[in-house]
C-alpha cells in the first residue's frame, strides 16, 4: 500500500517528479495483469479518497503527469465518487 500512496504523491507533487512518476509506472509490474480499460489496472486504480490517478493529476494542475498518464492511456472515462 505504501507504494500506491507513493505514486498518488508523485502524482500531486508536479513537474519535477514526471521521470520518477514514468519509472513507476514502468516498474509496476501489475500493468501486464489487467486490461489498460479495466479500473483495477493500476493506472485506473482509484486512491483512498476513490480518486484516479488521472483525476489526482488533475486535481493539482499537474499538465505533465496528466499528459504521461494519458500517453500510458490511463482511462479518461473512470468515474470518481468524491
Amino acid at each position: 500500500m505504501q507504494a500506491e500512496a507513493d505514486f498518488f504523491e508523485l502524482l500531486a507533487l508536479g513537474g519535477e517528479y514526471i521521470g520518477k512518476l514514468e519509472a513507476a509506472i514502468m516498474a509496476d509490474k501489475r500493468r501486464q495483469m489487467h486490461e489498460v480499460t479495466s479500473d483495477r489496472h493500476p493506472l485506473n486504480k482509484k486512491n483512498n479518497n476513490n480518486m484516479s490517478p488521472l483525476y489526482v493529476a488533475c486535481l493539482h494542475g499537474n499538465y505533465h503527469a496528466v499528459a504521461l498518464l494519458l500517453s500510458f492511456h490511463a482511462d479518461p472515462k473512470v468515474l470518481n465518487c468524491i
